[in-house]
């Protein structure tokens, strides 16, 4: 078995922690996103008041509310992403190992040809909306990660300090989706409905200005940083213990030195 199921295993695990450890955050910020700027005593000021506001009329339940959902979740996504992820980088390595005489230019010459400019941007809507903070994330990580490994390897600490900053620079470009994504999802009047993202970033714009779309951004970098910090610092640990799992029950050979880290 490969180590593509490891991965999958310490990305599940590193996810369901950071999650726990984060989620107070996470609701704080939910509730700010989908507040529409009103100046009412129910209304949350900012990361701190929403804390204790919630706290006093809900409880330390209220922080938690929809952990479970959001465990299960996560867990599912890092998965799957980590073991689909790591698929396609061993995949695309090997292929271009195997044929380095094909470029980017020419595999784009090819679409061209075949399906003209629409096939170059084939999905690219749905995938930008979809994915964006990730891309931006893990390009980030990687680039600065492929810099550091060239002089030193790399500690548990490095992994918690790079998670915390590529996730830093990714929340900041995709967070005024993430509010209009947000809204969308909760019931709206008619006259505040956004028939798209786009529909949605103009109205917000035109009513609440540049303000409206970042929107409990506090709450919601700070829970973003320390949420993709331990996640990578805890998926590199996790890793080693879904290999030695794996070794246990017979589902992988044992190994004197794990490979894919």
């Amino acid at each position: 078995m490969s180590d593509n199921v490891a991965h999958a295993l310490s990305g599940a695990g590193g996810g369901v922690v950071a999650l726990i450890l984060t989620y107070p955050l996470v609701s704080i910020s939910s509730r700010l996103q989908v507040q529409r700027g009103g100046t009412g005593k129910n209304e949350y000021k900012n990361t701190a008041d929403a804390f204790f506001k919630i706290l006093g009329k809900e409880g330390c339940k209220g922080l938690y509310s929809g952990l479970g959902s959001g465990i299960f979740g996560i867990a599912i996504t890092n998965g799957v992403y980590y073991y689909c992820y790591e698929a396609t980088r061993l995949t695309v390595r090997k292929g271009v190992q195997s044929d380095k005489n094909q470029t980017a230019l020419s595999i784009a010459t090819d679409i061209f040809q075949q399906e003209g400019i629409a096939g170059l941007y084939a999905g690219v809507g749905a995938a930008l909306a979809l994915v964006i903070n990730p891309i931006i994330q893990y390009t980030v990580f990687e680039h600065i990660k492929t810099k550091i490994v060239k002089v030193r390897a790399l500690s548990s600490f490095d992994f918690f300090l790079l998670g915390a900053f590529s996730k830093l620079v990714a929340t900041g470009v995709s967070y005024p989706y993430l509010v209009v994504k947000s809204r969308m999802q909760i019931s709206q009047k008619a006259d505040e409905k956004y028939t798209s993202v786009l529909d949605g970033l103009r109205k917000i714009l035109s009513t609440e200005g540049v303000k409206g779309l970042y929107g409990g951004l506090q709450s919601k970098i700070v829970q973003s940083m320390l949420t993709a910090a331990f996640l990578f610092m805890a998926k590199e640990v996790l890793f080693d213990w879904s290999l030695w799992m794996l070794v246990l029950v017979g589902a992988r050979k044992r190994l004197a030195v794990p490979s894919g880290k």
